[in-house]
């Protein structure tokens, strides 16, 4: 009796697992990258659907033949430039709620090397305990800097072809915005570090 009881509620257990099309874990991991995701990760809720997304997409990636994150191709991967998604992964990577476990082939193997090097420093053990406690900023600091990649991508691509028209002026006069977009992001992201460090200690201690 109790051994069919035991197994009922396995089985009750495993069917309330939510399970992702790969579509919906790739739309999933898109959106907390953007900010703009309905998942709350500073909750344990949250941060479960995030990791069932990212071993969903993670398994179909590889089976595809693929490498992802991208920037887990190894040391020639490093002129990769991540989007949103991508960085919403190493960030939970860095923060804790992404294990390098969820990865699959070559990107788990990179991921496992960044996780050792953070768990063998007893400055890094200090940081990933303490993020719980900020993980408002944490998220708003990762949305920030995915937002950012995506509009710095496309200011590049925008003076790209000003340039091959001739349109110097034009990719002047975009330069410059970037530049000055760039300084605007460096003081928000600033201003989020401190009130991190404030919740949890220096994120750079001498």
């Amino acid at each position: 009796m109790k051994r069919a009881l035991v197994l009922a509620l396995a089985v009750a257990a495993c069917a309330a697992q939510p399970s992702l099309t790969v579509e919906e874990a790739h739309a999933m991991i898109d959106a907390v990258g953007r900010g703009e995701s309905t998942v709350d990760i500073c909750t344990r809720e949250g941060r479960a659907s995030f990791r069932t997304a990212v071993r969903t997409y993670a398994e179909a990636q590889h089976e595809a033949g693929a490498i992802w994150p991208r920037l887990f191709g190894g040391p020639e991967a490093i002129d990769v430039a991540p989007d949103a998604g991508e960085l919403a992964v190493m960030g939970g990577l860095l923060v804790g709620y992404v294990e390098p476990s969820d990865l699959r082939g070559d990107a788990r193997r990179w991921a496992s090397l960044l996780n050792m090097g953070m768990q063998l420093n007893a400055d890094g053990r200090t940081f990933l305990r303490g993020m719980e406690r900020a993980c408002a900023e944490i998220m708003e600091l990762q949305q920030l800097m995915a937002r950012e990649q995506v509009e710095t991508v496309r200011l590049q691509r925008s003076i790209q072809r000003a340039t091959e028209r001739g349109d110097h002026e034009r990719a002047s006069e975009l330069r410059e915005r970037h530049a000055r977009r760039a300084v605007a992001v460096q003081r928000r992201v600033q201003r989020l570090i401190e009130q991190i460090e404030q919740k949890v200690g220096p994120l750079n201690p001498a």
